[in-house]
């Protein structure tokens, strides 16, 4: 004759085995999931306060990091020329994290913040003989978690011409008044 509680502890026992099986490939699916990099192509009419409307187009991989802020990698085509990110010049993927430039901890506050790290992005390798060439930075000015921003804003240097100073880009914007209106919301959203 079966033992009733035996059978009893013999299903408890299977349930909690697959219980946990099914909790640990939940957690496997989602880490897979989260680290799995998104790459988001756009293009867009920027503009210059001064009035100076160029088209740029923006190939970005976000790479999501559990414990530091999303990193971005890729590519800005802008007056047809391409900038590539310092990983993209080395052909890896962004590092980040405990061996950072920042500790655990304030990569951590800065992942719940919002924050998005861009990086610079150049015409020349960092290492090239030629120097980096005309350069843009895609400074992330609110934490919003949004993968692609709805305005972008961005100084731009041009290429072998030290004495020029940089000039800064809003989009999208197609004249110096819609470049004002972002500018403004920009100024509007670093005073909140």
């Amino acid at each position: 004759m079966t033992d009733p509680i035996a059978i009893r502890k013999r299903r408890l026992w299977l349930i909690i085995s697959a219980a946990v099986i099914v909790v640990l490939a939940s957690i496997i699916f989602l880490l897979k999931w989260y680290y799995t990099p998104i790459r988001k192509t756009a293009e867009m009419t920027v503009c210059s306060l001064d009035g100076e409307v160029e088209n740029v187009q923006f190939d970005l991989t976000y790479y999501r990091i559990l414990f530091a802020p999303t990193q971005v990698s890729g590519t800005v085509t802008f007056k047809g020329i391409e900038h590539k990110d310092f990983f993209a010049h080395r052909g890896h993927a962004p590092e980040r994290g405990f061996f950072g430039e920042q500790s655990f901890w304030e990569d951590l506050k800065e992942k719940f913040s919002g924050r998005i790290v861009y990086p610079y992005f150049s015409q020349n390798s960092p290492f090239s003989e030629d120097g980096r060439g005309s350069m843009i930075f895609l400074p992330n000015h609110v934490g919003n978690n949004e993968m692609f921003p709805e305005r972008v804003m961005f100084s731009w240097s041009p290429p072998d011409d030290t004495d020029s100073p940089n000039v800064i880009f809003f989009g999208p914007a197609d004249s110096a008044e819609e470049a004002r209106a972002i500018q403004d919301a920009f100024v509007n959203a670093d005073s909140k």
